[in-house]
């Protein structure tokens, strides 16, 4: 039984149970009911970017609503394939906090708030699709229906029950696709504080076993005892990060190259619209866009930073006043930590704030050429 991870909210945890993506639980059909969503809901999608015309607004707003729903469930489906180093990480991290004396520290609360953060934005998101389509509903003619999503349907869908009953496939729709959405930002944002807690007690250690082997009185076998339990910390870390990235290196790529096509779609939709209902609506998705990007830049150097402060902070402790043993295992670790830990957008791009600046000057760059062509 699995309790009592800080870094995993209740929100978190009760979407990954949805997924079957959380130990001991066999939810599967869930995971069917949102494949078979997005069977019955892309295709119509497709056939509605297909018939626009040279409406910009449209187009961009059907472009922003395919590529949205490509990326994320290619993203599922690497999170799915991946499904075991996934719950091993929850598992790992379940194990730790039960030997740890620690129950909230200062990244639990970072991962509280961009979880919460994220769910925040998400169902705002959802909710600035619905106003629009209630009034046209009970204000205007059958003819003038909306759907909550771009589609276009090969039958008569605007007459009633049809168009009630697509509304409320729609509606479902959205809501799992959210709960997918947000579960592959937030777990990875929860396993990368977490593995920053875990840095943060092994570095605390590291200062406890240069101090005490230095002192007479404490057995040799004891101070053998503590180095090695210490080498092993820095293996299990080192471990626990490179599943990280197995795990979401795709997810992370898709992630990328997603928010640089939703960044042209809701910059050129300001510049091309004068509806402050879409300019509204777009400002939203584009903020949600950045912020995501903007968290996964942020996690993949913060972990980088966290390897290298091992390195920082036995270079500037008195190793060398030790035995000759544990000064060589001290070197070790300064040098293993030297060799950066590194999250990636497939294998080729290293997610540092740096990467942030590169997608805002890619998308910029975008923005102008698809000014010129759609002018």
């Amino acid at each position: 039984m699995i309790k009592n991870v800080p870094c995993i909210r209740w929100e978190l945890e009760n979407i990954l149970r949805l997924m079957s993506l959380w130990p001991d639980s066999k939810n599967k059909l869930a995971c069917l009911f949102i494949g078979f969503s997005w069977i019955i809901t892309i295709p119509f999608q497709l056939m509605y970017f297909y018939e626009l015309s040279n409406n910009v607004t449209e187009l961009m707003s059907s472009l922003f609503d395919v590529a949205n729903e490509f990326a994320l469930l290619f993203r599922f489906i690497v999170a799915w394939i991946h499904r075991k180093i996934l719950i091993s990480l929850v598992v790992e991290m379940s194990e730790d906090w039960k030997q740890s004396k620690l129950k909230e520290t200062r990244e639990t609360r970072t991962a509280f708030l961009f979880t919460r953060g994220d769910l925040y934005f998400y169902c705002g998101a959802m909710l600035l699709l619905l106003p629009q389509v209630v009034i046209n509903y009970f204000t205007n003619g059958v003819d003038k229906r909306e759907f909550i999503l771009n589609t276009i349907y090969p039958f008569e869908d605007h007459q009633s029950p049809v168009y009630e009953l697509i509304i409320v496939t729609q509606f479902i729709h959205i809501i799992l696709v959210g709960c997918a959405e947000f579960f592959l930002q937030a777990l990875m944002i929860s396993v990368v504080c977490h593995l920053g807690v875990q840095y943060n007690i092994m570095n605390e250690q590291i200062i406890k076993f240069i101090a005490d082997a230095q002192k007479e009185k404490i057995l040799e076998r004891e101070k053998n005892l503590m180095a090695g339990l210490l080498v092993q910390k820095h293996q299990k870390n080192i471990s626990f990060a490179e599943r990280i990235e197995e795990a979401f290196v795709f997810i992370s790529l898709f992630q990328c190259a997603n928010s640089v096509a939703s960044i042209c779609c809701c910059s050129l939709v300001f510049v091309m619209t004068d509806d402050p209902i879409e300019i509204l609506r777009f400002s939203v998705f584009l903020i949600m866009r950045l912020a995501q990007t903007f968290v996964l830049c942020y996690a993949g150097e913060y972990l980088t930073d966290k390897n290298s402060l091992v390195a920082d902070i036995v270079y500037h402790s008195d190793w060398y006043e030790l035995h000759p043993k544990y000064i060589k295992i001290l070197q070790l670790m300064m040098v293993r930590a030297q060799k950066p830990l590194v999250l990636t957008a497939g294998k080729f791009v290293v997610l540092t704030s740096e990467t942030f600046t590169v997608i805002l000057k890619t998308s910029a760059s975008y923005i102008s050429v698809l000014r010129v062509i759609y002018k």
